[in-house]
């Protein structure tokens, strides 16, 4: 069976398409259920936390898992809190990183983090208001996007890989 690694290293090889960062991203994002024998579901751990004038998210990522996060509409802090992850992000750049490590994310980030271990990540978002409606913070936090696609000879040429 495939892991998440091998489809990595197999997407470097099979899907050479010439485009920005954010589009490979994007295209890595419409591949993977593709590229996997089974399908992958990792189970929702996202919990919301809110103190006066804050939005905190943990968000619990399993080893060998691979997420796609949205698009950042605003800056925030970053807060990897335990274990060790590589996070790709749309400007082209690769880093491995251990907990405890602490960033501020810029509006427009969106990134593919594959955790080598089980991981902790939490993101804080200013909340002058104190809306406690995940739906409406996401509306604040998040740039809305349309769901990635593939072309049809990208798709072609991953299910022959596939078989």
């Amino acid at each position: 069976m495939r892991t998440l690694l091998d489809v990595r290293r197999e997407q470097r090889t099979t899907l050479t398409v010439k485009a920005t960062p954010y589009e490979r991203i994007r295209k890595l994002e419409a591949a993977i259920p593709l590229m996997c024998e089974e399908q992958l579901v990792i189970e929702d751990q996202t919990s919301h936390d809110f103190c006066d004038g804050v939005y905190c998210r943990k968000f619990v990522l399993p080893k060998d898992a691979v997420v796609v996060s949205k698009i950042h509409a605003k800056e925030n802090w970053f807060l990897l809190f335990s274990g060790e992850v590589s996070i790709a992000s749309h400007d082209g750049t690769v880093k491995r990183i251990k907990a405890p490590w602490l960033s501020v994310t810029e509006p427009g980030t969106k990134r593919v983090v594959y955790a080598h271990e089980d991981a902790v990540m939490y993101t804080f978002h200013g909340n002058p208001d104190n809306e406690k409606n995940v739906d409406k913070l996401e509306e604040r936090y998040i740039v809305p996007e349309s769901k990635p696609t593939l072309s049809a000879p990208e798709i072609r040429m991953l299910l022959e890989k596939k078989q």
